[in-house]
């Protein structure tokens, strides 16, 4: 969990926007914000629903799909 994620979405509210979608988005597994909400991410449950995510997202939304080893 992240202490700072309800203070963070209350101050600034597009990172509820962003791991909100994210949630949406199908075979999303876990979502999150990172550290004090520069970084939102989500971990797919497998390539082509990541891809799949990645291709939907907002092109004003900086966003990378990658995969962890």
């Amino acid at each position: 969990r992240n202490d700072l994620e309800a203070p963070a979405r209350a101050q600034v509210g597009v990172i509820g926007e962003v791991t909100d979608w994210l949630a949406d988005q199908p075979g999303a597994e876990f979502v999150r914000m990172s550290g004090s909400g520069a970084t939102c991410f989500a971990l797919f449950a497998d390539e082509d629903a990541r891809d799949s995510a990645a291709a939907a997202c907002r092109s004003s939304w900086w966003h990378l799909a990658t995969n962890l080893r």
